[in-house]
């Protein structure tokens, strides 16, 4: 007996050619579903990036000069593709935090990271427990620009040229102390570097980031420091710190001698400003900011906006930037065993 007003419902197994049918329809309805998935990564891959505001990881605290490189390049990147770039800074560990980040992100292209020579290419070889590996673990898109470095004092600094200053830490060895950028970075490596060359000794005192080495420097309570001319330029003008040398002549510091006039031979590092991302983002996604990131710095406002921060434009393609960084960390990497350093 069935319950009142409830109709019988009775299953009928397909049967003949409707039997057969059936197993098609699985079949047809799985490749349906695949090539939709397909059709969507495509869309994805070639068209459909940015389809979210896209964050840019930066190693460093607001204020020095990657700071105002990644704001430049995630604004240019915004105008070009149409959406927004925001600039994540995830300062410590010598960009290490930034780095590891990056490296972990979903590489859809959404997330990328505006990087350097010292966070990227010499912290990994300085630090006791590396948290990332910059030849395995990300796509390199390109190369931004390259910058010399400087050789800063404060202005009560009694030396007033780069060879009064050689004499002068030949005669205070181990009375002074360097500013660094942070432990690990290549400001830090040159440093211990140069006064290697010189047979000297100071104190190094990191911080973090270039910006909060301004105040000290101009205090007085720092002797040294080795930094990028973007941070520095006004202030030297102003003069409220002073260029000694520059690794390689820029426009930006005119009349400045460099580190070789001075007698150090061979000793002109260069520093560079570098986006990636983490690794197997899809290619037409590296070519689409890689291309407008060009075509964006190519052009007489991006170059003007480079040259105030002492930066020439570069924007190499992946393969040549991924190579340079390879360079690099042979080069620092021997430097670095050279000279026994190793940070925590």
């Amino acid at each position: 007996m069935r319950a009142p007003g409830r109709q019988s419902r009775s299953y009928v197994r397909p049967t003949g050619r409707l039997q057969r049918l059936v197993p098609a329809v699985a079949v047809l309805c799985v490749l349906l579903g695949a090539q939709a998935a397909a059709s969507v990564a495509q869309a994805q891959q070639s068209g459909a990036w940015p389809s979210r505001p896209v964050r840019m990881l930066v190693g460093l605290p607001p204020g020095g000069t990657t700071d105002l490189m990644a704001r430049a390049t995630a604004a240019r990147l915004s105008d070009a593709v149409g959406q927004s770039v925001v600039v994540d800074n995830r300062p410590g560990a010598s960009g290490a935090i930034a780095g590891e980040l990056i490296a972990r992100a979903t590489p859809d292209g959404h997330t990328l990271g505006l990087v350097t020579t010292s966070t990227h290419s010499v912290a990994p070889l300085l630090l006791s427990v590396p948290r990332f590996d910059p030849r395995r673990d990300f796509t390199h898109v390109t190369m931004v620009g390259t910058t010399p470095y400087v050789l800063l004092s404060s202005a009560a600094f009694p030396a007033k040229t780069m060879r009064e200053a050689i004499d002068y830490l030949r005669a205070n060895s181990g009375r002074l102390n360097y500013a660094s950028a942070g432990a690990g970075t290549l400001g830090h490596l040159i440093t211990e570097a140069f006064l290697t060359e010189l047979r000297v000794s100071m104190t190094h005192v990191p911080y973090k980031g270039a910006a909060p080495v301004y105040p000290e420097l101009m205090a007085d309570r720092i002797s040294l420091f080795f930094d990028n001319p973007g941070s520095s330029v006004q202030l030297v003008k102003a003069g409220k710190v002073r260029a000694l040398a520059v690794s390689r002549p820029v426009a930006v510091l005119p009349g400045v001698p460099t580190l070789i006039e001075a007698g150090l031979k061979g000793f002109d590092p260069v520093f560079w400003y570098g986006v990636v991302g983490p690794a197997g983002i899809p290619r037409p996604v590296v070519e689409r900011v890689q291309g407008e990131l060009a075509k964006a710095f190519a052009s007489d406002a991006g170059r003007t906006e480079l040259a105030g921060f002492g930066v020439d434009p570069v924007l190499s393609r992946p393969e040549a930037f991924e190579a340079q960084t390879r360079a690099d960390i042979e080069r620092w990497g021997k430097v670095a065993k050279a000279l026994g350093l190793k940070i925590d």
